[in-house]
């Protein structure tokens, strides 16, 4: 966001919506987020950090999942029931990624065609 926060709120019909403050420092320029409905956690990508980070719903830790070999990370992809993510990249050479949810086992998808890849 270009307040540099991550914020959360409850969605309700017909009432007013409160967003409450998750992460406040330290978030740099977020390009995307993505939200992991089953351990309740929130990722984003951060091209001007060059890292991909998550926190839980309540912004109780920040930790980067991955944060080696990205040039400028966009799009970012949860399916929890899985345990994957996927991301884009662009860069010198453009990429589509996937890893576990913690950043492990990373495997590149895409590169051949891909130019400026975002979801």
């Amino acid at each position: 966001s270009v307040e540099k926060r991550l914020y959360r709120s409850k969605l309700k019909p017909e009432a007013v919506s409160i967003r409450s403050v998750i992460v406040e420092d330290g978030i740099g320029k977020t390009d995307d987020v993505a939200v992991d409905w089953v351990y309740n956690n929130v990722y984003w990508t951060s091209g001007s950090r060059r890292a991909i980070s998550v926190t839980n719903l309540d912004g109780d830790f920040i930790a980067d999942v991955v944060d080696e070999g990205l040039y400028k990370p966009q799009a970012v992809a949860v399916y929890p029931k899985k345990g994957w993510m996927f991301w884009s990249d662009w860069g010198n050479t453009s990429k589509i990624e996937k890893s576990g949810m913690d950043g492990s086992n990373r495997i590149v998808l895409a590169t051949d065609n891909v130019v400026w890849p975002n979801g």
